[in-house]
């Protein structure tokens, strides 16, 4: 495994080369800004590092401290209102321009035997964002042989909302969705406000066989 580091557009790159698999990380987000395997391209990035610097698709950045959209950007924790960023319409969405997509993070890198691990953290002051709590947040990046793992990690001092993902594009090379099958082995998913977009209620999972033709059901599904 070989990795180098370099800077361009004021954003710190570190590139890892592994087999057939080629990843790149950046600072900025403590994203993935791109994903090679076998020299065809994974993921979807900018073709510039000066756009994806002021791109605002997410490519590949880490979200929070809230993901998805909060109405009117209140949040209350322990009887108290906190006000966040509104960047969509009346509405935050993923934590506005404070969000951790917009952070320089600072990191690590601890390299072993077959194993890069990457460690990039932030640490952003109560009220930063509009939320509660001096905060540590942890993006931990695993590349061991041809594959990626990805945790998160936050400490905080106070009472405060967490609710962190990654908000890479994948490319499987199809031309269409005609053909592709997503599976989450989920019980329950948030139902969105069809209007707005705004999360409204938990709902349970419909088996398979009552959403789809049984001829359709992938072999695999019991």
């Amino acid at each position: 495994m070989q990795f180098k580091e370099y800077k361009e557009n004021g954003i710190k790159f570190i590139e890892v080369t592994n087999d057939n698999l080629k990843v790149t990380f950046t600072d900025l987000g403590a994203s993935i800004y791109s994903i090679f395997y076998c020299n065809e391209i994974m993921t979807l990035t900018t073709s510039d590092s000066k756009d994806f610097k002021k791109n605002d698709l997410y490519l590949g950045k880490t979200i929070g401290p809230i993901g998805n959209r909060v109405k009117d950007g209140k949040v209350e924790i322990n009887n108290n209102t906190y006000q966040m960023d509104v960047n969509e319409g009346s509405n935050s969405l993923h934590s506005g321009l404070p969000g951790l997509s917009n952070k320089f993070f600072s990191y690590k890198i601890k390299e072993e035997e077959n194993t890069l691990t990457i460690t990039y953290y932030y640490v952003k002051k109560h009220l930063e964002d509009g939320l509660p709590g001096n905060i540590t947040y942890f993006v931990n990046y695993i590349i061991k042989k041809e594959s990626i793992y990805l945790t998160f990690m936050a400490k905080s001092d106070e009472d405060t909302i967490v609710s962190l993902t990654n908000h890479t594009f994948f490319s499987l090379g199809e031309k269409n969705l005609d053909n592709i099958r997503l599976k989450i082995p989920a019980r329950k998913y948030i139902h969105p406000n069809p209007s707005d977009l705004i999360p409204m209620e938990e709902r349970k999972v419909k088996p398979l066989w009552e959403v789809m033709p049984f001829e359709d059901v992938p072999g695999d599904v019991v």
